[in-house]
């Protein structure tokens, strides 16, 4: 279907599209629908949106499909832009599974608020690879909490820059495991003063 031709149904039609249909739209296509077109889409009509296609959501559409963004697959969530992924709520963020969190790029990670940040579910922080990790800044790690620094693996520690542990509260760092504490023994001097 042309842009056109898309810009021209309305709800009804739209919801009425099959899924091979919803795959074959274009991000123009995409575009150029309503949110209210948009927000009717089943999750299975969201799911069917091509990667490429991805892009032609607006962050406006994206409000509009509230929760139902949890429903993407890994390939949609990684072929956001950033303003696209800057837009989603803590509700979504905390709704995304770990593949959709292993699934994001190291610069997507680095656009994520740091409201965001705190809502990756505890069980999901460890998709986070080191480059993602690192990407992040140091507000964004400071967001952390007890629970999901607790849930990172030593290799995902070790992969945190100096300035990064840094802002950790002392309620983090003694929460580090010893295999933790020896993964990052070689930055030993970032650690904060005083007793933990």
């Amino acid at each position: 279907m042309s842009t056109d031709q898309v810009a021209a149904l309305d709800v009804d039609q739209v919801t009425a599209l099959s899924s091979s249909q919803i795959a074959g739209l274009t991000s123009g296509a995409i575009a150029v629908m309503s949110t209210d077109e948009i927000a009717a889409f089943s999750t299975d009509e969201l799911a069917a949106i091509s990667s490429k296609a991805i892009s032609g959501l607006s962050t406006d559409q994206l409000t509009a499909l509230g929760t139902d963004v949890t429903s993407m697959t890994s390939k949609q969530i990684s072929a956001m832009s950033t303003a696209q992924i800057a837009s989603l709520s803590t509700d979504v963020i905390a709704g995304l599974g770990s593949s959709q969190i292993g699934a994001m790029t190291s610069t997507q990670v680095g656009v994520l608020s740091t409201a965001a940040i705190a809502a990756i579910a505890t069980d999901n922080i460890v998709a986070l690879s080191s480059k993602q990790l690192s990407a992040m800044s140091t507000d964004q790690v400071a967001a952390l909490s007890v629970d999901q620094v607790t849930a990172l693996t030593s290799s995902q520690i070790a992969g945190l820059s100096s300035g990064a542990m840094a802002v950790m509260s002392t309620d983090e760092i003694a929460a580090f495991s010893t295999d933790e504490v020896a993964a990052i023994s070689p930055r030993i001097s970032w650690l904060p003063s005083g007793p933990m």
